[in-house]
């Protein structure tokens, strides 16, 4: 991640820290939400072979994505501390 400089003439590091935090919080409950929708093998029993391999790959994918978000966000945060 890409951390701002911080100067007198930027934003203030507390209005960045905060922002950070609460981005951070958001996303660990979007996180939380995200994993109740993992794909469950019952609900592919008459797919064809591999789909459900595929859908927990997406799954996967996804969640790793929100992990780097919320990994950027801390890093904001310690950055601004």
């Amino acid at each position: 991640m890409t951390l701002p400089t911080l100067s007198i003439n930027g934003t203030h590091k507390s209005e960045l820290f905060a922002a950070a935090l609460e981005a951070k919080e958001k996303l660990e409950e979007a996180l939380t939400a995200l994993k109740k929708t993992c794909p469950n093998g019952r609900d592919y029993q008459y797919a064809a072979p591999g789909t459900f391999d595929r859908a927990l790959g997406e799954h996967a994918a996804r969640t790793r994505f929100l992990e780097w978000i919320i990994s950027d966000m801390e890093q904001l945060a310690e950055h601004t501390q």
